[in-house]
């Protein structure tokens, strides 16, 4: 004879339904276990069940819940036990239950409605479960959550916000990793036994108030078995020497990355030194390789001569002549441009010679120009092809 998970005690099956009703009017307590009921009798909405506070309709044949379950405000503790229930009806109105049992149904998903209720227990154990709502991290007055033999292959990470859980039952799922959010509960008892998981989170050692550890039937690696069968305390010991070796490994890293770092920082800074040197060959040449391009193509467009020369491989302002016998001074090309007269060069670039201000373009003469010295210079011209060094 089947006996109540509720009170386990052995109920007669002698009396009538209805009787029963009637009884939990002045009792509080409805207990139709094992009737091979699917729905409630006509008659239960003669009777006033607002102050019923225990439900037991385990060991029936229930496909939904009855309406007027949903409908008896002042519940506490409602179990469903071994049912055919594929869902779960809306219980918003059931703000204080505190107990859900709803094990061995057919339950494909867990609504998130549930997960409103003010429960400390909550039992969905051996049901057809794939996933956990999101919403499960509402549940922050759960002390008791047994999803086991279901078909989890993944704890969400909302689990780690059920602060009050001290029970977390997941044997016979399908899991092969533990969330590290685990290791933020205050669990007494974990049972993660006959899944798949091969390692333990290191973080697991943080768990100062676990006092049962269940992991049989698992192919653990990490602790392996062997360690795994001699208990928690083990377990936690050889959990933490692996953390230190992890820690001492990455130190070293650590360490080796930063050395590293600093050679090439002083790799770099030696090369920047050596570029700075007189007579080096960046030293040589101080404007960049595209101004200089820019220089060349203005010097072609004049045709004027743009050589290499000074020593350095590169070409420079100092070798910017005309081509033919009759060449005139070198002119100063600078910024893909021409510059006027009161320009110099020099080793580190391009330097403005002081100008007087009462002088005039008409004043200037050959004089002022930098010049390359040359035989015979030539009086200017007004040919196409002259540069007026003027505007040089």
């Amino acid at each position: 004879m089947p006996q109540s998970p509720i009170n386990n005690t052995t109920t007669s099956f002698n009396v009538p339904v209805e009787k029963l009703f009637e009884q939990a009017e002045e009792t509080g307590v409805l207990v139709l276990t094992g009737r091979k009921l699917s729905i409630f009798p006509p008659t239960v909405s003669s009777f006033d069940l607002t102050d019923v506070t225990v439900v037991d309709l385990s060991a029936n044949r229930f496909v939904v819940l009855p309406q007027a379950i949903a409908e008896m405000v002042s519940v506490e503790r409602l179990c469903c036990y071994n049912n055919v229930m594929r869902t779960l009806p809306p219980l918003g109105k059931l703000q204080s239950l505190v107990s859900l049992n709803v094990s061995r149904n057919h339950l494909a998903t867990l609504p998130a409605h549930t997960c409103s209720l003010p429960l400390k227990e909550l039992n969905v154990s051996h049901n057809r479960l794939v996933s956990l709502p999101d919403e499960l991290g509402q549940l922050k007055a759960l002390m008791d959550l047994d999803i086991s033999g279901n078909e989890l292959a993944v704890l969400p990470a909302c689990i780690g916000e059920l602060s009050n859980l001290r029970d977390l039952n997941v044997r016979r799922n399908h899991l092969q990793n533990l969330p590290d959010a685990l290791t933020g509960l205050s669990l007494v008892r974990l049972d993660i036994s006959v899944n798949r998981v091969s390692r333990l989170p290191l973080s697991f050692i943080k768990m100062q108030t676990l006092r049962f550890l269940v992991l049989h039937d698992n192919p653990m690696v990490l602790p392996p078995t062997n360690v795994c069968l001699r208990g928690r305390v083990h377990i936690m010991k050889y959990l933490q020497a692996e953390l230190e070796q992890t820690n001492s490994k990455d130190d070293i890293s650590v360490r080796s990355s930063r050395a590293a770092a600093r050679r090439e920082n002083r790799a770099n800074h030696a090369r920047r030194t050596r570029e700075r040197e007189p007579g080096s060959p960046r030293s040589t040449s101080s404007m960049p390789m595209s101004l200089e391009a820019e220089m060349e193509h203005v010097a072609k467009q004049h045709g004027l001569d743009w050589s290499a020369g000074g020593g350095s491989g590169r070409p420079g302002p100092s070798n910017l002549q005309s081509p033919g016998p009759n060449r005139k001074p070198n002119v100063i090309i600078h910024n893909a441009g021409m510059v006027a007269s009161s320009t110099t060069v020099s080793a580190g670039g391009i330097i403005p010679k002081p100008s007087d201000p009462d002088r005039t373009l008409e004043d200037d003469d050959d004089s002022d120009l930098e010049t390359t010295p040359v035989s015979s210079p030539q009086p200017r011209t007004s040919t196409p092809n002259a540069v007026d060094q003027r505007f040089f």
